[in-house]
């Protein structure tokens, strides 16, 4: 068996290479740690906006449309309503399951619930919610009739104080046809 002899000199410059690499390493990682948790609070900060500068805002449920019918079997062609509606996660519009709303196709619902809300300049408001149809002709069980998410950022409301629209058709298995219609202005 033959052994390699390597100089000492190019040992040296082996390990000093290695732990140079180790340590370049090391600081690529804390670097990319922290701009890691730059990015994460950049987020935060854009999803509550800038509360040094508050916005004084009115988000307005204004109509609920049902296109459709949810029982397309049945006759009656009602279907019996109920639904919620919130604003970053806070309730604003509810009809409770026992006051349910029979509504025909073709019906608008004329909701005309508002809520005066504050955020911090550039931030992201939630608006979302459900509906449901009681009854349960086919199963005995209520029936999901779809919902909404929408994501609207502070600075697309106009400064003039004219109101930003915003309609929304609803997602889920019998969006045969819900659109909720929401207006935001500046106070």
């Amino acid at each position: 068996m033959q052994r390699l002899y390597w100089p000492v000199a190019t040992c040296t410059c082996l390990i000093a290479s290695l732990c140079s690499s180790a340590t370049h390493a090391q600081e690529e990682h804390a670097e990319l740690t922290e701009y890691k948790k730059l990015a994460k609070e950049i987020v935060a900060k854009g999803e509550k906006g800038d509360t040094s500068q508050p916005v004084k805002l009115q988000v307005t449920y204004r109509r609920l449309d049902i296109h459709g019918k949810p029982d397309t079997f049945f006759a009656g062609n009602n279907g019996d309503y109920y639904w919620q509606f919130d604003i970053n996660g806070q309730q604003v519009v509810h009809r409770p399951r026992n006051q349910d709303l029979s509504i025909d196709p073709g019906r608008n619902i004329d909701l005309d619930a508002s809520k005066m809300i504050n955020v911090g300049k550039g931030a992201v408001i939630r608006l979302s919610g459900w509906v449901m149809d009681r009854d349960g002709a086919t199963n005995g069980a209520d029936e999901w009739c779809g919902d909404f998410d929408i994501h609207i950022n502070e600075s697309s409301i106009p400064l003039d104080g004219s109101a930003y629209d915003t309609s929304k058709k609803f997602q889920g298995v019998k969006t045969s046809g819900q659109t909720i219609h929401i207006s935001i202005k500046r106070l």
